[in-house]
């Protein structure tokens, strides 16, 4: 099965991105909403199916958080300024899922953070 859902992500559309590239992966991460991290979890498989071996960078403002959810995955989760440092000079920056702009926040997040 799992082999199936590969082969579908790989026939998926997909920016191009050369191997070795630094990769932002901007989204409401790290924030508690199940389905926002899954999103994440899709993306970065398709990134690796697509393009293979990269740097993804996925700015949060609970990187703690967002290590303990994905811990099978390789990112590098770095806070909310730096990750901002980081969008603007990457390789790719890609719009993952999650509403980043709201006035409330998940159940990972504390309020005014």
């Amino acid at each position: 099965m799992a082999d199936q859902f590969d082969a579908r992500l790989a026939e998926l559309p997909f920016p191009n991105i050369d191997e070795g590239s630094e990769v932002v992966i901007i989204g409401n991460y790290g924030g508690g909403n199940l389905g926002d991290e899954m999103m994440l979890d899709a993306l970065v498989e398709l990134i690796s199916i697509k393009v293979g071996r990269t740097m993804i960078i996925v700015p949060s403002r609970r990187p703690d958080i967002l290590n303990k959810m994905h811990p099978k995955i390789r990112i590098s989760s770095i806070g909310i300024i730096r990750g901002t440092l980081k969008a603007l000079f990457s390789d790719v920056l890609l719009i993952g899922a999650g509403t980043i702009f709201f006035s409330h926040t998940g159940p990972g997040i504390k309020a005014g953070v």
